[in-house]
């Protein structure tokens, strides 16, 4: 049986970015019956929330939305999207679109053949654009 999946994504203004994003998980994953993502809105001051609502609803996948009043930076974002995970698997994401979803059918096939029930796969940063 295939396991949940929670994708859990820092994200801070990522207006433009955000609904592409939610929508090609969406997507990346449809092989797998139990996935929802998880967004922790750090702050933003633009319309990040609302493009990944309409994106979820479009594409009829299942997103939770988590906002910090004020940004407390990426690594406290995506601890506050992984506290309030369903999955039995997490998968993390940057919201700028620089991660392909379609990198995660790959990882998580990898990671089904793992026989210990605590374990980790990091991965690595390919092809970004940014420093």
């Amino acid at each position: 049986m295939l396991p949940s999946i929670s994708v859990v994504i820092p994200a801070r203004n990522e207006q433009g970015n955000i609904g592409k994003l939610v929508k090609e998980i969406h997507a990346s994953l449809e092989a797998y019956p139990n996935v929802e993502i998880v967004i922790t809105d750090d702050g933003s001051t633009d319309d990040t929330v609302q493009e990944a609502l309409e994106a979820a609803k479009e594409c009829g996948c299942d997103l939770q939305v988590v906002s910090h009043e004020q940004s407390c930076g990426q690594s406290t974002a995506v601890l506050t999207a992984v506290k309030h995970a369903k999955g039995e698997w997490i998968v993390t994401s940057d919201a700028d679109g620089q991660n392909d979803p379609s990198d995660m059918p790959k990882m998580l096939e990898l990671a089904a053949k793992v026989s210990n029930p605590n374990f980790c796969i990091a991965g690595y940063r390919a092809k970004r654009l940014d420093t």
